[in-house]
C-alpha cells in the first residue's frame, strides 16, 4: 500500500500527520518520510491502528467476505421475521383487548 493513500485515508479520519507524529514521538520529518514511501511496512499500519483506534481494514481495500454477507442476510432475514411476529402480536393484543 502506498503511503498517499494511508495519508489519504487518515486525513479522511480526522487524524492529522503531525498529530500521529507526536503520539509516535517521531519527528514531522520522519513521519513524512514514512508516508512518502510506496511500500508502507505492515509493522508501521500496525502503530497507525493502535493510536487511531481504527481497524486495519480501514488502511486496506479488501471485500468482504462471502460468509459476512451471508450472515448479514441471514441476520436481516431473521429481523423482517421478529418485525412480523412483532406486528402479529400487536394484533392478537388488541383483538384479545376488544373482546374483554
Amino acid at each position: 500500500m502506498d503511503g498517499k493513500d494511508i495519508k489519504k485515508k487518515l486525513l479522511g479520519a480526522g487524524f492529522y500527520p503531525s498529530m500521529i507524529a507526536e503520539k509516535l514521538n517521531i519527528s514531522h520529518q520522519a513521519m513524512s518520510a514514512r508516508l512518502a514511501t510506496s511500500d508502507v511496512k505492515l509493522s508501521f499500519l500496525y502503530e497507525l491502528c493502535k493510536i487511531t483506534g481504527l481497524d486495519l481494514s480501514y488502511f486496506i481495500d479488501m471485500p468482504a467476505p462471502a460468509d459476512v454477507n451471508s450472515l448479514l442476510k441471514i441476520i436481516k432475514n431473521k429481523d423482517e421475521i421478529i418485525v412480523k411476529q412483532a406486528e402479529e402480536i400487536g394484533r392478537l393484543k388488541e383483538k384479545l383487548a376488544k373482546s374483554k
